[in-house]
This record gives C-alpha cells, structure tokens and sequence, in this order.
C-alpha cells in the first residue's frame, strides 16, 4: 500500500518592496515617504527621538546596532495606527532611556512561545469603553493580526463598533495595545455580544479581549539556526467582567534527541481558550526530520510530571500526528504537526510526547522503494515545559461613575433666574442636572421615581407628602429635557410640605429624591421598578443648597380657612417666638445603581425652598391640581429666606 503524506511547511512570505537606507540624520523622513512592503535598513548609531514614529503602512525594519533613545521607560518608541501598520516587522533594533542600560528585541525561538496580554486600564469617556493592556516582551519579526472584544473583531468591526487601536512598542522594550469600543455597542446582537449579568452590587459586562499574533522564527537558540524557518500562530486572551483577569507568559521548551537521526522540534501554536473560549486550549508542535525519517505513529500519550503543575488538569488529550512523509529526496524536511489539548486554568508544568516512533518512508521522491539506514534506538521522546499564571482568576476592574448630579431651584418655568426666598402658596421650579460629559454614555431617559419629605417638624397632623411617583401622580409633575439632561419639576409651597403648626415659626425640611437614568449600552432597552434595585459602591456626588422657611399666625389662619388642616401644636416659647429663620441643610447624593437592563439609579436627597410671585396663569393650573392646602390666589405672607 501506497501512502500519500501531505508536507505542510510554515514559511515567513514578504511583500516585495523597495530596500531603503536611513541614517540619524534622515530617518524620520525616510519613514514618513517609505511604501507598504518597503524594507528600511537602519545604520548603526543612536536615534534620538521625542514623538513616536508613526506607522500606518506594512515595513520591514532591520536595525541590528541601531539604538533608539527615548525620553523615559514608558515613553512609545513606535507606534502602529492601524491593520496595515500592525504588519510591520523589527528586527534587531534596541531602545533605551538617556544614561540607562538599552533593551533588545527577544528573539523567537523554536523552543519557546511567549504570548501574553494583561489589562492595565480601562476607562469610560466619549461615549466608549477604553482598554489599555500591556502585550509582553516586543519580539523581533513578529507582527500583530487582529485583536477580538467579545464578538467583534478589529480588522471587520472598526470603525462602527471598535476604534482607536494603537499598538505601541515603549522605552522598556515591552508592547502596549490599545483600543475602544462603543459604550453602546458592548451588548446585543448587533453591538459585540458582551454578556450582562447582575450580581449583588453591580451590572457586570463579560466579554473575552484576545490578541493575535504571528512570528518568524529562524532560530534554535542564539547559536543554531533551524535548517527550516517557521511562522508560529500565537494569541493571548484575557476575560473581562468589566473587571478583568490575565493569561500572560504563555512559554513552551523542548529537548528532543534521537541517535539515529537529527529531530528538530518548534511549537507553531498556542492557542488558549482555542475549543470554549475559556481553559480548553489547543497546544501544537512541529517536528522535522531529514528524509528518509518520518513519523509512523499517529497518536500517542501527553505524559505530565504531576509535582510540577500549579493547579488541577481537567484533561489531556492523547497527541495526534501528521500522516507519515512519503516521496521526498533524501536530505528533504520532513515536517509532522503533533497536536494535543489540555483542559486546565493554569498550564504549568512538564509535560512529555512519549513514543514517538521514527521510521522510513516507503518511497523516495522517484516512487521507488526507500532506502531505509538501519534504526537501532529506542522510540523518541519530546520533553517541552509550559508556564501560564491561572487564567480563571478574576481581577475586578472598576471603572469610574458614568454620571454627576446638581440641582437648582429658579423663580419662574423659564428656568433662568435662581431664588432663594418663597412666600407660602407660590411656585417653586426645581432642576436636576445630569451630566455625563466625562463618561460621554447616552441618556435616554432620566426621571424621579421618588419622593419623600422629613422635617425636624411635627407631620402627624398632615397626610404623607408624594411618595411613590414611578406610576405617574396627579400632584407631581416633571419634565425631562434630552438634549439638556435635566429634569424640570415645578412644586407648590405649601403648609403640608413644610408641615406649618401654630407652635412654631418655621420648620427644617430635607426633600429625599429617586432618580432612574437610564442609558444605552447596546442591549434591550426595559424600564424597572424600583423594587430589586441593587446600589453599586460607586462612590457618592453632593451639592449642598441651603433655605429657610418662616410663617406668620395670619399664614396658619389663611391654611386653615382653605381648609388644610393646620395643625394645632404646643405653645410657643420664647425662643422659638425668636427663632423667625431656619436653616434648611440640603444635600444631593448620588449613587450609581446599575441593574440588568442597565439601568441606573441616583439617590438624591435634595433641599430646595425658592419664593414664586404668584400672580401668573400657568401657575394657577398648577396649584388647582397640585395643592392640597388650598391657596387659591397662590400668596401669603409666608416666606422662605436663606
């Protein structure tokens, strides 16, 4: 029987492009007019620069003895801008920090896989949720393919869902990748399909971040070159609750020998997450031999050194290999991938491909029957070590309140003119403000659910005073303003709000307010109740406004002709027969609530008494509808003084 065998070889393939010089005096210029596939020769020498180079097109770089020097470790060197740029290839270049020993480029080698990625930021402005992670140790001739946030992918969903991908080599020779993605974009079928879950005290957002890489790798070590480069597929993920956890230093070594023939061995993938995206993860070498050898068994067993692994293995899978070489020329390459998967968090440890079993091919290159040298060793086994940190770890990422609150109280509907004294009966026009332009998120809907009134009065003698108002209330009215972000609720004054008794001159009032904002983050859009709410530890936003409140008998008199029900309460005393003012403190809490339709609540407790000449027709609508105290002309002599 005939065996066909299929020879799979990575090569490293390079647009043809022009080959350019550049010196310490032109190297800037040189960047700026290089074409896409253009190969730039650097001279040896130092390159003092105070920007980064820009690279928005595919070059090849070589630059061995060509030394950058940048302002501090954390300063860009170059800085790739989009998927043409990540294309480009280092190789050989270092960088340094003026009187600091410089950094090199790591070398890929075919023993050793490095990829990792790590968030250290992330923040919300503009209306996007910003992501900045450090990517690992710069490699030379490797260049970035694509970078994923849940669903969406930067090389198809920039720029409608995801923007401003910078990927960054800095003054300490490590990678920094950075992007955006759409607040309003993050859920949803048509956004990136992050994962929306409520928990105790927060809305959390899950959404895997993977980076992708390829390198050409050429070397054994600093001392041998591999007789056949490779192009290895790398990635890195990490998984984002909107806190964050790692997968960094994924690295691999092999030593494979064999007494009857030369084996050379190159991880070409490591791929976590590969089968579920999570901690099922696909591991793949590359085995070369000089024909006649080749591979005969198809699979084997992964064996593991247990004492050197960090966490429990769920499973391993047995390796499979390529089918066997056949037809090649004596002295050709024979290349095998030997595949396996791991289920596991962490996957460090020592692992072993035992018995792989080297034999002849059938046939050489001519059809004829291979001349086979004489195997005389035992099978062939490949010792390789993995080092990840535990991946299923969440570190949680908090990120900043998305929105502040501040109120204000004004003498008319216009909305225009603050005041700070209100006679008993007349209007007062209260505004909260919601101002997002930190965060940038999208409102669309703001609204008080709630109203409750404390005094340092007696009340019992009058009926609560609004409450509820999620449902609507006829003596409640509010208006919201999408293009302003306010919240426009003109109230009354009235005895019932103040709670006005004949024992006493005036009353300190704190009017505690509900506020649901609700914002668009890309999911479905549902309007819920109060009940259930969570408060999220989102820090709290005050504004303080101060008013007083003073009443005469005449103002208690008038009330209780109109039928209200003043209250009768103890005798005055001396001081309180003083005691013509107040203070009413006020303040404004906020505290973001998120829940799983991504709603949000502020908590506000607010202090507001304004004066309100009466004598306007809107005004008189109101009071008809709003007062329960009466006040049908809408004046007393009653006043509110800070």
């Amino acid at each position: 029987m005939q065996l066909r065998a299929t020879v799979v070889a990575s090569l490293a393939a390079y647009v043809a492009g022009a080959d350019l010089t550049a010196s310490q005096g032109d190297f800037q210029q040189v960047f700026a007019s290089a074409a896409g596939g253009d190969i730039i020769t650097l001279e040896a020498g130092e390159y003092a620069i105070s920007e980064p180079i820009i690279l928005d097109k595919k070059l090849t770089i070589k630059g061995d003895g060509a030394l950058f020097v940048v302002a501090d470790l954390a300063a860009p060197v170059f800085a790739l801008g989009n998927m043409e740029g990540y294309s480009s290839t280092l190789d050989g270049v270092s960088v340094g920090t003026p009187g600091a020993e410089a950094c090199n480029l790591a070398e890929p080698y075919a023993l050793q896989a490095n990829f990792s990625i790590e968030i250290t930021g992330a923040t919300i402005a503009n209306n996007k949720v910003n992501l900045k992670t450090d990517v690992g140790v710069w490699h030379n001739e490797r260049k970035l393919n694509d970078f994923y946030f849940a669903d969406c992918h930067y090389a198809v969903d920039h720029p409608a869902k995801m923007s401003g991908g910078v990927y960054k080599l800095l003054g300490n020779c490590r990678s920094q990748l950075d992007f955006s993605v759409d607040f309003d974009k993050l859920g949803g079928s048509d956004g990136c399909g992050t994962t929306i879950e409520e928990f105790a005290t927060f809305t959390s957002y899950r959404a895997q971040v993977e980076a992708q890489w390829d390198e050409y790798v050429e070397k054994v070590d600093d001392a041998n070159d591999l007789r056949l480069p490779v192009t290895r597929e790398g990635n890195a993920v990490t998984n984002l609750l909107v806190q964050i956890d790692t997968v960094r230093n994924v690295a691999a070594t092999i030593n494979a020998q064999y007494a009857s023939a030369e084996i050379e061995a190159a991880i070409n993938l490591v791929d976590v997450g590969y089968y579920d995206g999570w901690n099922h993860s696909k591991i793949r070498l590359e085995i070369h031999l000089p024909a006649p050898y080749t591979i005969s068994n198809t699979q084997g067993v992964v064996g593991r050194v247990e004492e050197s692994f960090e966490a429990a293995v769920g499973a391993v899978s047995p390796y499979v290999v390529d089918e066997a070489c056949n037809g090649q020329a004596i002295g050709d390459d024979c290349i095998q991938n030997v595949e396996f998967d791991i289920v596991a968090c962490d996957l460090t440890g020592e692992y072993s491909l035992n018995e792989l079993m080297v034999a002849c091919q059938e046939t050489d290159e001519n059809g004829n029957l291979a001349e086979c040298p004489n195997i005389e060793s035992s099978p062939a086994t490949v010792i390789f070590f993995i080092d990840t940190n535990n991946f299923c770890e969440v570190e949680e990422f908090e990120l900043d309140a998305l929105f502040d609150l501040s109120i204000a109280v004004y003498d008319s509907d216009a909305y225009d003119r603050e005041e700070s004294i209100f006679d008993l009966g007349s209007m007062s026009y209260w505004q909260i403000t919601v101002d997002t332009s930190a965060s940038g998120v999208s409102l669309y809907n703001a609204e008080v659910t709630y109203a409750e009134r404390t005094t340092d009065g007696d009340c019992s003698a009058f009926g609560d005073y609004l409450g509820d108002v999620s449902g609507g209330n006829p003596d409640f009215t509010q208006t919201y303003d999408p293009i302003a972000q306010t919240i426009s609720m003109p109230h009354q004054v009235t005895a019932q709000m103040a709670c006005a008794t004949s024992d006493r001159t005036g009353n300190a009032i704190t009017m505690n307010y509900t506020v649901l904002v609700d914002y668009d983050d890309g999911s479905a859009r549902r309007r819920r109740s109060l009940d259930g709410m969570n408060t999220r530890e989102a820090g709290e936003v005050a504004v303080d406004k101060e008013a007083g409140v003073r009443y005469t008998e005449e103002d208690l008199a008038q009330n209780a002709a109109a039928g209200t029900g003043t209250a009768a309460g103890a005798s005055t005393t001396a001081e309180e027969e003083d005691n013509h003012m107040l203070v009413i403190g006020g303040a404004i809490a906020a505290a973001l609530v998120l829940c799983c339709c991504c709603c949000c609540f502020i908590v506000a407790a607010v202090v507001l008494l304004r004066r309100r000449k009466a004598n306007r027709g809107h005004e008189q609508f109101i009071i008809a509808n709003q007062s329960a105290a009466g006040f049908p002309d809408g004046a007393s002599a009653m006043s509110f003084h800070t």
